[in-house]
Parts: C-alpha cells; sequence; structure tokens
C-alpha cells in the first residue's frame, strides 16, 4: 500500500510539473539595438572606404555615429538599415568599431590597422617608360626593397624612403599595376598607366598654387592643335575659358568652382596624366568644406559645413544641386547651412553661391 502512495504522488507531481510547463510564456521582443556583423574590408588605414554591414541601423543616419574606438568617423558617404558606408579616420592601431543610435549602441566589431606598405601615388597616374617618376605612399620602410611593374621588377631605384620613391621605369613595360615589396610585406596594387607616342601627355604645369580666374599653363604633347571637343579637366570640373590651345601648348583660366586636386588634359575621350594643383580662395569666396552626407533622397534635409556663407541669408544666396537651387532652407549662418533637398535636384555637384562669388563643388548622388 505504501508503494502504490509513492507511486501516485510521483505520478501527479510528474502532472503539476509539466502543466507548469506548458502554460504560455510572454515573447521576448526583438532586439532594436544595432548590431555589426562585418566589416569589409577589416583591415584599413585613414581614409580607406569601409563597408559596415548589419542591422537595426536606421533608415537615416540622423543623429547616429560610428566610432573607431573613442574618434567619431567625421565622413559618412551612405547610411541605410543594413549598411554604412564610411572613410575610416586618423586611426593609429588596431582597435574596435562602434555604432551608436537612438536606439542604442552595437557590441564592439574589431578591426586591425593595415601596417604594411601602400601605395598613394605614381607618377601623376600616366609614365613613360624610362622615365623617373615618384611613388608616394606610407610603410615603405627606410631599408630599400623592391618595386614591381606588374611580374616586371625594376632595376633602377634612385631613392628610398618611409613615404616616396624614386624609380625609372622599366622601358618594356606596359599598363597595369605596380607594387612595393618590403622584407615582409607586398602592398596592394595601384594601377600606373604607360603612355603611348600618341598620347596626350603633360610635362609641366604653372602655377601649381592658383585662385579662381588665374591663367595657367600647360606644357607637354598631343593636345592637338586645336581645342574642338577637347578640354582641361579641373578635378571633375570642365574649364570654358582657354586663352589659347595647341598640340604641346595650353593657356586655361581657373573655372569658378575648381577646387584643389587633379588636373588633366581630356583630347577627345583619351586622358592624359595628372598634376596636382591647390586652389586658394579669396576670402570673400564662400569654401564648402564638407556635407553631412553624399547620398541623400529628394525631400532630406542636409547640412553643409564650410566657411564665408554670411551670417544670414541673402536673397540672392543659394545652395546650388547640379545648378538647380534649394528654396527651402532650415538654419544659415557663416559656417552651416541646412538645406532641403528640392524636387529638382539630380545627381551632380553641390555648391553654394553668393551674388556672383561661386563656392568649390562636393559630389553627390540623389537616391531614389
Amino acid at each position: 500500500m505504501k508503494s502504490i502512495k509513492i507511486l501516485f504522488t510521483a505520478f501527479f507531481a510528474v502532472l503539476i510539473f509539466t502543466s507548469c510547463n506548458n502554460e504560455p510564456t510572454t515573447p521576448i521582443p526583438p532586439s532594436t539595438s544595432p548590431e555589426i556583423t562585418a566589416l569589409t574590408p577589416s583591415s584599413f588605414l585613414l581614409n580607406d572606404i569601409i563597408k559596415i554591414t548589419g542591422t537595426n541601423f536606421g533608415a537615416m543616419q540622423g543623429s547616429s555615429v560610428v566610432y573607431f574606438d573613442e574618434i567619431i568617423a567625421p565622413y559618412i558617404l551612405n547610411w541605410s538599415d543594413t549598411e554604412i558606408t564610411v572613410m575610416a579616420p586618423e586611426i593609429n592601431k588596431s582597435g574596435k568599431v562602434i555604432i551608436e543610435t537612438t536606439e542604442g549602441i552595437s557590441y564592439a566589431f574589431a578591426f586591425t590597422l593595415d601596417d604594411g606598405p601602400r601605395i598613394l601615388a605614381a607618377g601623376n597616374g600616366r609614365a613613360n617608360g624610362e622615365q623617373d617618376i615618384h611613388i608616394e605612399g606610407i610603410n615603405f620602410g627606410n631599408t630599400q626593397g623592391s618595386v614591381y611593374f606588374g611580374n616586371l621588377e625594376a632595376t633602377k631605384i634612385n631613392s628610398w624612403t618611409d613615404s616616396k620613391i624614386k624609380v625609372q621605369v622599366p622601358y618594356t613595360t606596359t599598363s597595369g599595376m605596380i607594387y612595393v615589396k618590403t622584407a615582409s610585406k607586398t602592398s596592394k596594387g595601384f594601377y600606373l598607366t604607360i603612355a603611348t607616342q600618341t598620347d596626350p601627355f603633360v610635362y609641366t604645369l604653372q602655377p601649381a598654387t592658383v585662385t579662381i580666374n588665374d591663367v595657367m599653363k600647360i606644357v607637354g604633347r598631343n593636345f592637338g592643335q586645336l581645342q574642338e571637343g577637347s578640354y582641361v579637366d579641373f578635378n571633375g570640373l570642365h574649364a570654358t575659358d582657354y586663352v589659347f590651345w595647341t598640340k604641346d601648348s595650353i593657356k586655361v583660366k581657373v573655372p569658378v568652382g575648381a577646387s584643389t586636386g587633379m588636373v588633366r588634359v581630356y583630347v577627345g575621350s583619351q586622358a592624359s596624366n595628372t598634376f596636382k594643383i591647390s586652389v586658394v580662395y579669396d576670402p570673400h569666396f564662400p569654401q564648402i568644406s564638407n556635407i553631412s552626407t553624399s547620398g541623400f533622397k529628394i525631400g532630406d534635409e542636409i547640412t553643409v559645413f564650410g566657411n564665408d556663407f554670411g551670417t544670414t541669408k541673402r536673397t540672392d544666396a543659394n545652395v546650388l544641386f547640379n545648378g538647380f537651387p534649394g528654396t527651402e532652407y532650415t538654419m544659415w549662418s557663416d559656417n552651416t547651412i541646412k538645406v532641403i533637398v528640392p524636387p529638382t535636384a539630380v545627381t551632380g555637384k553641390l555648391l553654394v553661391k553668393i551674388g556672383d562669388n561661386t563656392s568649390n563643388t562636393f559630389d553627390y548622388t540623389i537616391i531614389q
């Protein structure tokens, strides 16, 4: 009898335990905090473009920020709920990326500082066989390594420092990737065009520091005897005012809107090598230092940062979206403008125009 009581007691205990476990439970709501799942690439340097993928970033950036350790990334190129494109800030060690939104803070995601050699510029983008060129970059080391033009090793290296190499282009090389090899690592490839005898080619450009409407002289070869459809490109902006144009010399006025960057000659669709110039703005000209995002939709509010915009908006002052003015402004100060993207805006260049004075330009994309 005692064993039967024990059996029934155990049976009812199991029933009670089972019924308790079968009681409905309150579902746990999904997290709305941002989560990083990947960095591409995961090893990078200052100014590299990084793609961050994950979830819950938010459809627009708003007040959200990306941290590289304690450094806030100042340049966000694109922002969506699952992907952010950002320019790496001034980092000097490996660390963690964190995203902070109004919904929370992500877990830290590790990145590695790329300490290998990196080519940043070579031969103004184009060179001749047997021409001495400078290769500029970082982490070359102060002990001479090797330079490869494709699979062909350069045999004449004139000088070597941690940031600059002077090397002679092998006579038989062709257009393609060049590499710097140190004792322990090899750089990523950097494309160098080897000019043919018929390509346009710039030997000199003077002056290298200019202001708007200065006359610049370009000396080279194969520019064509007449300008016709050819032009000088100032960092993406076509010049329109030429003093003269011959097959080996051009005089051109620096166009309104030109900014510090690369200048090259286009003969038809064929581009020359590039030369870097510095554009110094008159203090009365507005100047843009950055825009809040380079990709936006019609109706979005964007912020333009810079200086000499004026403390209040004048009637003849506007932000131009590829030539179309903004019509609705929520803020205008000497260094900040907030403007609603107008319905007429198309992908192109953004600038600030105040009277007859025009700023430098920034590229942007209209997101459909």
